[in-house]
């Protein structure tokens, strides 16, 4: 179904959207129009970067293609991209926002610090 499609049925506003495509996430997203992105306040996506065709460098492209959208990044599980919550920051008041913003980066320091300390896989790949 195509995300456009979705979002007209459901009024033109998405509250939250969970990606979890089996691999066609970074095609949507990549794809989605501006207007689409616009309309959704939240993405929780599950990625699938470790199966071909799907790279981390594809990933990583829609990381900057939804930041440039005024989405801010929560990576739960990082370093993995696994699960991930994309936030519409432009729906926001700009007081919100800031303070939004300044949580968004506590939360990824304390899932990275969380992840270094007791996963100690993690430190063999970083």
């Amino acid at each position: 179904m195509d995300l456009s499609k979705v979002i007209r049925e459901l009024g033109g506003r998405v509250d939250l959207a969970k990606f979890d495509v089996e691999g066609a996430e970074v095609d949507v997203l990549q794809t989605a129009s501006a207007s689409d992105l616009a309309s959704c306040c939240q993405l929780t996506v599950e990625f699938h970067d470790m199966r071909p065709p799907i790279t981390r460098r594809d990933v990583d492209r829609v990381y900057r293609r939804l930041r440039s959208e005024g989405y801010g990044v929560v990576s739960v599980n990082w370093p993995q991209v696994d699960d991930v919550l994309f936030v519409n920051l432009k729906t926001m008041p700009a007081a919100k926002c800031m303070a939004f913003r300044f949580r968004l980066a506590l939360a990824n320091a304390l899932f990275i610090t969380r992840r270094v300390i007791f996963d100690r896989s993690t430190l063999k790949r970083i």
